[in-house]
């Protein structure tokens, strides 16, 4: 299951990249994105929570962060890292320059089974919603520092 979002942000591709890189911080703008803690240098444990009418779900994964530039932008990939046998999850976050801001691709993959791809779609649909209003609120909080 795939879903996309683009969104403009009126900020450098520097500043978007650090706060897409910075997965530590996802909980205070990605409501679905519970709790991270630190495994290693480049790994986070996340805790994803889901909710879907009375029923909620919580998912604990092991994330692997990349960050890749050239003259184009930018990408980070935030995936499981976590070795066969589990579902993948990939964020990949592509942030290119315009002349007046940063123009963002986030890109979310699962393959797994953590509800049925009905439901899952509805609850995916929210959470790259409130992903794409809370990249923009914490890149203008962070820019006001």
């Amino acid at each position: 299951m795939q879903r996309q979002i683009q969104q403009f942000v009126a900020a450098s591709v520097d500043m978007v990249t650090d706060v897409v890189a910075d997965v530590a911080m996802y909980p205070s703008w990605i409501t679905a994105v519970a709790e991270t803690t630190a495994v290693d240098d480049d790994r986070t444990a996340v805790v994803i929570s889901g909710r879907l009418g009375p029923f909620t779900r919580s998912k604990r994964l092991v994330m692997r962060t990349t960050v890749a530039s050239n003259d184009s932008g930018c990408t980070v990939t935030v995936c499981r890292d976590e070795g066969p046998g589990h579902g993948s999850w990939t964020l990949s976050w592509r942030m290119t320059p315009d002349s007046e801001g940063t123009n963002v691709l986030a890109t979310l993959e699962y393959d797994g089974r953590w509800w049925i791809p009905e439901q899952l779609g509805r609850v995916l649909d929210a959470v790259v919603d409130d992903a794409r209003n809370g990249l923009i609120s914490e890149v203008a909080r962070r820019d006001a520092r």
